[in-house]
């Protein structure tokens, strides 16, 4: 595949920290970097523009004693009896959980839900990963 050199303005501090990453990661390059994440961002705007079920994971923490939120993230779970395919549920400590949750749907859909799983008070984390 013919590769096309453009050129890009980046914060100092920002290049130093991403050359220190870089080496500890062991990519060849910058431009090898930045190809792979323009890929990953490409592929998250296609995923959002189909038209058929997709499917995502979402990840969240929370602390399972505070404002009944183990109860609010089961009631919303029930909501959406089509689209939560599953649910592992880890105890992580005495006070927090890790929950991730497959889910099977519209991408608007899907994205509506993990908004409202993240905004749900207590959730320390979130974070949708499509697949």
């Amino acid at each position: 595949m013919a590769k096309k050199r453009f050129g890009v303005s980046i914060d100092e501090k920002l290049l130093k920290e991403l050359n220190f990453f870089l080496k500890k990661q062991g990519y060849k390059s910058r431009s090898h970097l930045i190809e792979e994440l323009l890929n990953a961002w490409l592929r998250e705007r296609k995923w959002e523009r189909e038209k058929k079920d997709v499917y995502a994971v979402f990840i969240m923490v929370y602390e399972h004693e505070k404002r009944q939120i183990s109860k609010k993230l089961l009631e919303k779970g029930h909501r959406h009896t089509d689209e939560v395919i599953s649910t592992l549920h880890i105890h992580i400590d005495e006070k927090n959980c890790l929950e991730i949750t497959v889910l099977k749907g519209k991408p608007g859909h899907i994205r509506k839900i993990s908004d409202e799983l993240s905004a749900t008070k207590g959730i320390k984390y979130g974070k949708l990963i499509r697949v």
